[in-house]
Order: C-alpha cells, then structure tokens, then sequence
C-alpha cells in the first residue's frame, strides 16, 4: 500500500462564494422590500384617488303619475266557515243557534256559565273595598298622630311633659 502524497493539498485563499443558505436569506429580504414598496404605492393611489360622485337630477312625482289600473276577472265567495272562541272558560248554558243559521255582527249567539267569573269579580271587589279602608285608617292615624306631635310640642316648650313623651309623639308621626 503507498502512503497518500500531502504534499498535493492546498488551502484555498481566494474570496469564498457565498453558501446557499445565505443567497435565499438575502433573497427573502429583497423580496419582503419589494413587497413594502409595491403596498406604499397602492395605498398612495388609493388615499390619493378622488371620490367617486354620481350625480342625479330631481324631480317631482305627482300622484297622476303614479295612478295605476288593475283589472282582474273573477268571482267574490262568501267565507262559509267561521271559527268561534270564547275569551273566559265556562260550561255553554245556552245556545242560541243551530248549524248553518245566519248571525248578524255582535249577535249574541251563546251564553257561558258566569258563577265563577262573578265570584272572582265579587272577591276583588271585596279587597278593593278593604284597600280602601286601610287607606282611610292609615290616613285618620296620620293626621291624630300629627296633632299629638302639635300638642305635645307646645306642652314641651312650656314644661308640662318630658322630651322623652314628645320624643315618642315624633317617631309615631314619623311612622304614620
């Protein structure tokens, strides 16, 4: 086997050629401000440009040129059914009609039972009465409890009662 000749190798001094990782990266920065210019110049030309204006000219519309004519061909048929409901619940306790009869508009044509809706009306009238009453009461002790805190004022200016009598007159009025 022969020994390999060293003496062959040589270093190279020369300028050195750039590495391809280095070519794409200088190309990718080329290409990014290539970008950024072509962006600028469309925005200049967008920001720049005049608006766009559409004119129109007025005019006034009169109802004679708005008249239209329909003409239709046909027959007009009577509605044959009706629907009817109630607006409360009830057992029917008379009926004023058979199927088929003719009605009128606001002909009464059956009558529900009304105990119940007459018992409800009853008992609301019966807390309003209550209502009023409280009303009334609570009204009669506001003005006895006002003229308590008068009398008591002008018998504590003379001396006749303790602070704490008139004390309690006050917070009663209060209440009241």
């Amino acid at each position: 086997m022969s020994s390999p000749d060293l003496s062959k190798l040589r270093i190279d001094r020369g300028p050195a050629g750039a590495s391809p990782g280095s070519r794409r990266r200088w190309l990718r920065v080329v290409l990014v401000i290539i970008l950024l210019i072509a962006a600028g110049i469309l925005a200049e030309r967008r920001l720049s440009a005049p608006p766009a204006v559409e004119t129109v000219s007025v005019v006034n519309a009169w109802p004679a040129q708005n008249y239209t004519v329909l003409n239709a061909s046909g027959y007009v048929v009577p509605q044959r059914n009706a629907a009817l409901s109630s607006k409360g619940q009830g057992r029917l306790e008379w009926l004023g009609v058979l199927e088929g009869s003719r009605v009128k508009a606001n002909e009464i044509i059956a009558r529900l039972e009304s105990r119940d809706v007459r018992a409800t009306l009853e008992q609301a009238e019966a807390q309003v009465n209550v209502a009023r009453a409280n009303l009334e009461q609570g009204l009669a002790e506001e003005r006895d409890s006002r003229a308590n805190l008068r009398r008591s004022a002008e018998l504590l200016a003379r001396g006749f009662i303790a602070g704490a009598q008139h004390d309690t007159n006050l917070a009663r009025a209060d209440k009241a």
